[in-house]
């Protein structure tokens, strides 16, 4: 999967194919996931300035996602993505 964010600071960023990551059933499963911190899956860090951004989430086979939001200074966000049957989902924690 690529991520690619634009704002105050642009990039992409590329996540290793996860061959043991699950499909879930539901977007309600993929969130519980996330939230229970499954820690095994294909991780990064990005380190960006305040600010406004867009994200774009690409994945082969999967419908591209985008997102925005608006990122305040000393505070760590949390992203999890996942797949379901049928879409992909986008979870924050």
């Amino acid at each position: 999967m690529k991520i690619l964010h634009a704002g105050p600071r642009t990039g992409t960023v590329k996540l290793e194919d996860c061959a043991s990551c699950r499909i879930h059933a539901t977007r309600t499963r993929g969130d519980a996931a996330c939230r229970a911190g499954v820690t095994k899956y294909p991780r990064t860090t990005l380190r960006l300035p305040a600010g406004t951004y867009r994200f774009l989430y690409n994945r082969l086979g999967v419908r591209n996602r985008a997102d925005g939001t608006k990122l305040s200074p000393a505070y760590r966000y949390t992203d999890c993505s996942f797949v379901t049957r049928g879409t992909a989902g986008l979870g924050l924690t």
